[in-house]
Order: C-alpha cells, then structure tokens, then sequence
C-alpha cells in the first residue's frame, strides 16, 4: 500500500509540476504557450476559442493546476490536465467581434514587376507540430539548474547539435545534424538580436567571445528554414541570447562557483531605478581558473554588462548597453605524440592525460634556427560593444 500510494504521488507531482510563473497581462494563448513550454506538456486548443481571450497579470512560485486556473478563469477559458497534456476550452462568452465593413471597390491591379510574398495560412496560435522549423526555449529556470560556464555548455542539451566541451571555456566542436561545417560555421550567435561575431575565422570562433552568465535571462535557438533568412551563416540555425533588462524595483542576485582543482568564480547582476523613468542593470563575471591541465599561467579575467533604458514619452523605450570581456582561456587541441612499434606513445616526459602545450614543459622550447623561443601562452580575449536601440510601443 505504501508503495502505490508513492508511486501515486510521484505520478501527481510530474503532471502537476511547482513553476516560477512570470506572466505580464496580455493575450491567452502567448501566456498558455509559455506554460506548457515550463511544465513540458502539450498544449491542445482551438484558434477560434483562444481568439481575443486576454489574461492578468500572474507572478509566484505555484503548481502548474493553480497557475492554469488563475489564468484561464478571468479570460473565460476552461484549462484542463489530462495525461501529457493541457485541454483548452471556451467556457464563456467569446469576446464581441464586430462586423468588418464592406470594403471599397479596389482598381484593377496594375502590371508591372513580379512580387512574390511568403509566409503561412491563418493568424491564429500556431503548435508546434504545425511548424516548419524547430524552435527551442532555455527559460531562466533551467539556466539557474545548469550554470553553464561556456558557450559549449549551453548547447549541449538543445536538439539536432552535437557538442564536444573538452577543450574547456572556448575553442570547442560542434557539429549541426546533416551539415558538414566544422566549429560555429554552421550557426549564427547573437545577443539581444545583434551578432557576437559575423562569420567564424580561423582560431577565433565565436565561443571565445561569449560567456554565459547570471545576466543571461533566456536563450532561443531556431533550426530551419527562417534561420538562413533572417541572419548570415546561419544554415543551421540561430541562438539568440536574450540578456537581462531593467527593472521598475530593485533586484539582485550573486552565485558563487568553487571545486576542487582550484575554479573560484564568481557571478551577479543588480538592477534599480535610477531617475524618473530611467533603469539600469549591472552584472557580469570574475573568475581564476587553473583548469584540470598543468599550464605555466593561471587563466583568469572576466566580462560586464551595463545597460540602462528610459521611457520615452510616446510609449517607447531607449536603451543604452555595454559589454565589456577581458580573459584568458585554453585552446587544448592537439598533443605531441611519437609513433612507436605501431601504437601512440607520448614524449618522455609528458603526460597527455593532464599535460597541455602551456604547460611549463613547452614554454619554452630551443629550435634548430631560432634558438630559446616561448611556445605555450594562453588567448587572450579582449572585447568592447557599446550599442544603442528604441523600441516603440505604439
């Protein structure tokens, strides 16, 4: 009895899971999405029921069963749970919709150049199974249980990638399904819409110029065919990594990172209001890390991001923004190996398995021609991206 009453509760808990809900006032069906995206569940609804629903303003840490209830009830809605998914129903009075006027005689078309336009049928919600690319969503939750410390990191989990994070912080491999372009080629990288870096070059791929911390709010990877339209060399896809904005109260948040080779890092954001009508937001990254391999130096450095917006006044927002990256990282590529009786040995002396060419091995090392000469010395990443955008509300 003790066993299926477990069992039981354990079944209860997965299908009515606690989310940290974060919904701003505004349509039904976007704020439906987004729950169904956080619990993992599939959202079944018809367009036509969802069409002017409007929802409130809903903030807390709550099951998914009360989070539904206090969003459908005021837009006249029925949300139900049933097995893996979310059932949505009018259950009152859809919304008054006023008769279109008849409208005017329009001319006769006028001939001239051919214009093609594209897009899809409807205008109501559209699943994810009607859609002709995948479209994937890393919420601020999962980023809080992840803590990725690189660019590698962060894509490890998101479908049709193949990653390989041993090269540590930047430098690393991955691989989009049915491309055959080696490293970043394949895929383009943005923050807040605006690319990283436009194309990737010869030992400076994009990850050296990213690190995911705590102002990192989301992140959204689109793979198919909208990717190659809407940004350059990007075949395989777009990640966008949306960063933290400011807010009308203040708040902050730190997170410390220690382990046992040495990593001390240390990350944070704090956001307040400035003036009337003016928010800024401050955070970044500080680390020293003398990763898992022998080096002759220690890495270290770190980045910040400073952004203020203002209102303006008709309806709009300013924004001003500043990113600042200044570290070290690790390019382990390749090793010295000999070839011996038919199998790989290492150099006297050196260890492949914790060794690196910044180890104190090769620092320096005495060639034929050129004598004494240093070999083994870290990257060093330096950036600076001031930009400056509006969005108008009207």
């Amino acid at each position: 009895m003790t066993l299926l009453l477990a069992i039981a509760l354990a079944g209860v808990a997965q299908n009515d899971p606690v989310l940290a809900v974060d919904l701003p006032p505004g349509p039904a069906a976007a704020g439906l999405d987004r729950l169904a995206r956080q619990a993992g569940q599939a959202l079944v609804a018809r367009p036509a029921d969802l069409a002017g629903r409007q929802g409130p303003r809903l903030r807390g840490t709550m099951r998914l069963s009360t989070a539904l209830d206090r969003w459908c009830r005021p837009a006249g809605l029925s949300c139900r749970q049933r097995a893996g998914g979310i059932v949505v129903r009018a259950a009152g009075r859809p919304p008054e919709v006023r008769p279109m006027p008849h409208p005017p005689l329009t001319p006769p078309p006028v001939i001239g150049e051919e214009v093609i336009v594209s897009g899809r049928r409807g205008t109501g919600v559209q699943g994810e199974l009607e859609r002709s690319y995948s479209a994937s969503q890393i919420d601020r939750i999962e980023l809080d249980r992840r803590s990725p410390q690189s660019l590698a990191e962060l894509l490890s989990n998101l479908p049709g990638l193949w990653v390989d994070n041993s090269a540590g912080v930047a430098a690393n491999t991955i691989r989009v399904r049915g491309i055959p372009l080696d490293g970043y080629q394949a895929i383009a990288v943005q923050e807040d819409g605006l690319p990283v870096q436009h194309d990737t070059l010869p030992w400076t791929d994009i990850d050296q110029f990213v690190r995911p911390d705590l102002m990192i709010e989301t992140v959204d990877y689109v793979r198919g065919g909208p990717s190659a339209i809407f940004a350059s060399n990007a075949p395989g896809g777009i990640l966008n990594l949306r960063t933290r904005a400011p807010t009308a109260q203040p708040s902050a948040e730190a997170r410390v990172t220690l382990t046992d080779y040495g990593l001390a890092r240390w990350e944070g954001y704090a956001a307040d209001p400035i003036a009337p009508g003016w928010r800024a937001i401050i955070g970044g990254v500080a680390m020293r890390d003398p990763s898992v391999r022998r080096i002759a130096s220690t890495l270290g450095g770190g980045q910040m991001r400073a952004r203020v917006d203002h209102d303006l006044a008709g309806g709009g927002t300013l924004t001003l923004a500043l990113h600042l990256l200044d570290d070290d990282t690790l390019n382990i590529s390749s090793f010295p190996m000999r070839y011996d009786h038919g199998r790989l040995m290492p150099l006297p002396g050196f260890d492949p398995r914790r060794g690196s060419f910044f180890g104190p091995e090769f620092a320096d090392l005495d060639f034929t021609a050129l004598g004494l000469r240093p070999v083994g010395r870290n990257n060093r990443n330096r950036l600076v991206t001031p930009s400056l955008g509006s969005v108008d509300k009207g």
